[in-house]
């Protein structure tokens, strides 16, 4: 059979904007899953993750093993939406885990990682995902199909959490939020815990450090 029976990568971590429009367009003639959402605002602008994704599959033979390193974003973004929903139809998820901030450190970077297993496989109606590999939760795959974010937690809380949801009007309908000034400055938004005293903590940022309370 073609292709490669294990796929694996960790794809570069390129802020959607600084990619050339050239590059965008190009991308969104080759790949299906490089799509906007239907509503405007920043998430127009796909991460090149999905297309990784993508080419991975694309790649794996039919019964192969595809594991990446993936923004968390794509879970819930609305870029990643398409690619979310042909994901979930086209293969079976055998992991979604989440890399905790700890281990997500020895990036060197501002990184918040997904690690995606799945199989080049259409899945059975009653597999279930695990959230993580160390005999973590199992959810159902097919509950990953409805619109929207994946809400990675166990059956039962993202069942509840959707007739929730049902009952009422949401915010975002009713004051949908929009992005204002935006910076790539992480450096003076993201810091690190230097020491914690009582009520207060002490953080390093941009080269200093300040006490918060």
């Amino acid at each position: 059979r073609s292709g490669f029976a294990i796929v694996l990568g960790n794809p570069p971590w390129v802020r959607a904007e600084r990619l050339p429009p050239a590059t965008r367009r190009a991308l969104a003639a080759r790949f299906r899953w490089w799509r906007a959402p239907p509503s405007a605002g920043y998430g127009h602008l796909p991460d090149i993750s999905v297309a990784f994704l993508e080419r991975s599959l694309e790649l794996a033979r039919p019964g192969g093993a595809v594991a990446l390193l993936l923004p968390s974003k794509l879970a819930s973004s609305g870029y990643g939406e398409t690619a979310r929903a042909q994901l979930v139809r086209e293969a079976t998820v055998t992991y979604l885990h989440r890399v905790p901030d700890r281990q997500a450190n020895a990036f060197g970077a501002t990184t918040y990682p997904l690690a995606v297993v799945v199989k080049k496989d259409a899945p059975r109606p009653d597999h279930r995902v695990k959230l993580g590999f160390d005999g973590a939760e199992r959810i159902r795959q097919r509950g990953l199909q409805a619109p929207g974010a994946w809400i990675l937690v166990p059956d039962r809380t993202r069942d509840a959490m959707h007739r929730f949801l049902e009952a009422g009007t949401s915010l975002t309908r009713i004051a949908p939020p929009s992005l204002g000034v935006k910076t790539g400055a992480d450096r003076l938004f993201v810091g690190t815990t230097r020491a914690s005293h009582g009520p207060t903590t002490l953080v390093g940022l941009d080269g200093g450090e300040h006490e918060i309370e």
